[in-house]
């Protein structure tokens, strides 16, 4: 995993779906919600919810807010097509000890 510019990227060598056609962006928000598509409109509530769903090539995009969680994923991206995790500068991670 690597941190640069705000963007956190891990590239791993598990893979679920091919091709970088199947690219897609995850919204998540902390006013999101469990059952949501993970749109822009219709977010999901943590950045883990994003991790159990995303696949190589996708984005997920943090909206403004805080996020306290702790995350672990067993999805994997690919050189070619990481799982990225980005947000704007008032998009705040903090970790919760395990």
């Amino acid at each position: 995993m690597t941190e640069s510019n705000g963007s956190v990227t891990t590239a791993t060598t598990a893979t679920t779906r091919p091709g970088p056609e199947a690219r897609d962006e995850i919204f998540v928000s902390p006013t999101g919600s469990d059952d949501a598509t993970g749109s822009r409109k219709d977010p999901l509530d943590s950045i883990q919810d994003a991790f159990d769903v995303a696949t190589p090539g996708d984005t997920i995009t943090a909206l403004p807010g805080e996020y306290t969680e702790t995350v672990t994923t067993v999805r994997s991206g690919e050189p070619d097509a990481p799982i990225t995790l980005t947000g704007p500068p008032d998009a705040v991670f903090r970790g919760r000890p395990r």
